[in-house]
């Protein structure tokens, strides 16, 4: 059996809208408007304190053009936040700002920023998504003379920043709503300059949405819930095909071609897209003088603001191609080739100091605290977060991996813990800033963080069996149901997720079980099989796994006789589109249990289906990686 939180105790034959039934058990109130957001769900922005400021430093600058610095924050929502306003001001009114791009995942103001922006001779300075808690460098800012304007939507708790600032931040206490990005936020500036300013600055109605697909972009990689329609119509408008304009985004998704065949989408642009964003801020190499190159990040970021540029890329050696030639590549084109290598070289890194770490934890305590500084000292500081989650999923708790002074932690608990970054500063023992589950650490006293965690986190707040919306028989799986959950998997994302299913008692023979890799890999690019006319899936597995889900023995010569099994499983609905252009719709292993009930007496009989078979090989071994 496999540890399992069934949500809703019913039989799915019997629940007459499946879709309305999860969305309404998921918080959703307004089912037409979370189905089909449209602008009269948007708020008026001036709403939002500081907007009357904030509009006219921006028709100052379109007027006047006097010299802007913009400080480009480092991750997804930064990117996406500042280009909007780049291009908003380049393509209108032909100003060009001088951006400051972060040096490895640091946020806000810090030092050598704070001494640039003050060597700098432009009269005003824009902060997107950052900048709400910097209340000393703004002020030191303010007393040269500079005007500085905060666009934010992270939590600020000293009001002295608005004596040195025009900020403007959905969390001002006035807004309606809290659940928005940074380039959400940029977005609702635009709003009121139209409305505002429009006429005056000759500013074209159809232009003024130019942007959606980064306000999308940026929201959906900072997992901002999208409960409240407001956000949500700004990033379902922002995916649609008609607002795909910005060039660098696009070579992104054609680089991601097979994922994002599926189209733009909550899930594909926040689990394909936004990771190679990141990896760049992470792991993007930095400029060479010697070799004359920029950092990649520079190049990524002139990719988004438009800039132009021929690069010559040489293609790597092949069977097909065995002498390539130089190839010419745009500046857009060859950013997104770096954006890829860089989450590759991430990925591994990731691995390696995650399997250095696991055998360095102590799971004896209610939370998972370990120092990496020796280990990362050879690889990066800026992985921290993403090996905290590796971590956290595999231990199944709130994990803190320290570096130094600093840190990341990570929480997936549940009660009180679904805000855990509050609940650990309030202990006294620990200081984390970021987001309620996904949060920096600026400080922590080890030994009294781990005993306040102990005696006060209970049992049942840990996360220790999956969370399921449904369990259902072998029997009654529905390819109906399957398909319109697969239909409508673009509605889900960032806090409304897809429906878990776990699925017990599944009796298949192994030989029914279909990997595909090729000859020189320890990974299975895809297995599959299936039960009643539903077919299961499980992508990029160690071979390991595929091993153990078929009770595969490890000792003895050739292909071992088929074994007849019982498999347990917890699954999400998946999409594709396959070779013949169909869209299918199946389920994807998420985990599993597999129980051996012996070997198959009659070896041309399957057990399940009860009709003749051939018996093939488990593991078709080809010489290139496909899915089908």
């Amino acid at each position: 059996m496999i540890p399992c939180n069934v949500k809703y105790d019913v039989d799915l034959a019997k629940i007459p809208d499946l879709l309305e039934f999860i969305l309404t058990n998921k918080g959703v109130t307004d089912m037409r408007g979370f189905m089909n957001p449209t602008r009269g769900y948007v708020n008026d922005p001036f709403l939002l304190q500081g907007m009357d400021k904030a509009v006219n430093i921006l028709r100052d600058i379109a007027i006047n053009k006097p010299k802007v610095d913009i400080v480009v924050d480092a991750d997804v929502d930064g990117i996406t936040s500042s280009t909007m306003l780049v291009n908003f001001f380049h393509d209108n009114f032909e100003v060009d700002f001088n951006y400051y791009l972060p040096i490895g995942k640091e946020h806000g103001l810090n030092n050598k920023r704070l001494q640039s922006l003050k060597e700098s001779d432009a009269s005003i300075v824009i902060i997107p998504d950052a900048g709400s808690s910097d209340v000393d460098q703004c002020k030191e800012l303010y007393e040269m003379g500079k005007t500085i304007l905060i666009i934010d939507h992270h939590v600020f708790e000293n009001p002295d920043i608005r004596k040195y600032t025009t900020i403007v931040n959905c969390t001002d206490g006035a807004y309606p709503n809290v659940n928005m990005s940074g380039a959400t936020m940029v977005q609702k500036v635009f709003d009121a300059l139209f409305q505002r300013f429009g006429k005056e600055l000759n500013l074209d109605e159809g232009k003024r949405d130019a942007y959606l697909e980064l306000c999308a972009l940026g929201t959906i990689a900072d997992s901002i819930s999208l409960t409240d329609i407001e956000t949500r119509y700004y990033v379902c408008e922002g995916l649609k095909p008609e607002n795909a304009h910005n060039e660098c985004l696009k070579q992104l998704c054609y680089k991601k071609d097979y994922e994002m065949s599926v189209g733009r989408t909550i899930f594909t642009m926040g689990y394909y897209i936004a990771p190679m964003i990141n990896a760049v801020v992470r792991y993007g190499k930095c400029a060479n003088e010697k070799k004359n190159t920029e950092s990649e990040l520079k190049m990524l970021f002139d990719a988004f603001i438009n800039k132009q540029g021929v690069f010559e890329y040489k293609p790597r050696k092949s069977k097909g191609n065995p002498d390539p030639q130089i190839e010419y590549h745009s500046l857009q084109m060859t950013a997104a080739r770096l954006a890829l290598n860089a989450h590759s070289r991430q990925s591994k890194a990731v691995s390696t100091l995650v399997d250095k770490l696991v055998d360095k934890v102590s799971d004896t305590h209610k939370v998972i605290v370990v120092d990496g500084t020796e280990d990362f000292e050879k690889l990066d500081h800026n992985a921290t977060g993403l090996v905290a989650n590796r971590l956290m999923n595999h231990f199944m708790k709130p994990t803190f991996v320290l570096v130094n002074k600093g840190g990341s932690g990570r929480s997936n608990a549940i009660g009180r813990l679904k805000d855990a970054r509050s609940f650990f500063n309030e202990s006294g023992t620990i200081h984390c800033e970021g987001h309620p589950r996904a949060f920096g650490i600026k400080s922590i006293d080890k030994d009294a963080f781990i005993k306040f965690c102990d005696e006060n986190i209970k049992d049942d707040e840990l996360q220790n069996a999956h969370e399921v919306d449904f369990m259902v028989s072998p029997d009654n799986i529905r390819q109906k149901d399957i398909n319109e959950i697969g239909d409508n998997l673009h509605i889900f994302g960032n806090t409304i997720n897809a429906p878990i299913f776990y699925i017990p008692g599944i009796k298949i023979r192994s030989d029914k079980i279909k990997g595909l890799a090729s000859l020189d890999s320890d990974y299975i690019s895809t297995f599959n099989f299936k039960v009643n006319g539903i077919e299961f899936m499980k992508k990029y597995c160690k071979r390991n796994d595929f091993n153990e889900f078929t009770c595969r023995p490890m000792k003895g010569f050739g292909e071992p006789k088929p074994r007849d099994l019982c498999i347990d499983i917890v699954a999400e609905v998946y999409t594709y589109i396959d070779s013949s252009g169909e869209r299918k719709s199946v389920l994807k292993i998420m985990d599993f249990h597999s129980e051996n009930l012996g070997i198959v007496k009659d070896t041309s009989f399957d057990s399940n289906l009860g009709k003749k078979t051939d018996t093939n090989s488990e593991i078709d071994k080809t010489d290139f990686m496909s899915f089908f």
